[in-house]
C-alpha cells in the first residue's frame, strides 16, 4: 500500500521532467526515509530530557511504534545489508 505512494511520487517527478531516477531509486529513497524516521524520537526524548511528561513519552511512545511498524512494512531493513 505505502509503495503506491511511492510510485505516484515517482511518476509526478517523471511527468514533470525528472529523467535517470528509477523508480527502484526511489524506492530504496522511500526505505532510507523510513530508516531516518526511526531516530526521530530518539532525539525527541534527547531533547526533552528525563524530565518530560508524561504526555511527552506517549507521544514519542506512539511515533517510535509508528515509525517501527513503518520501516518493517517497507523492509528498510535491507538497506543495512
Amino acid at each position: 500500500m505505502c509503495f503506491l505512494a511511492a510510485a505516484a511520487w515517482h511518476d509526478a517527478l517523471v511527468e514533470h521532467g525528472v529523467r535517470g531516477y528509477s523508480l527502484e531509486s526511489a524506492l530504496d529513497d522511500f526505505r532510507l526515509a523510513a530508516l531516518y524516521c526511526l531516530f526521530i524520537p530518539v532525539k525527541g526524548l534527547y531533547l526533552a530530557g528525563p524530565t518530560a511528561g508524561t504526555r511527552t513519552a506517549r507521544l514519542l511512545d506512539a511515533m517510535a511504534e509508528r515509525f517501527d511498524a513503518s520501516a518493517l512494512e517497507v523492509d528498510a531493513g535491507r538497506l543495512l545489508d
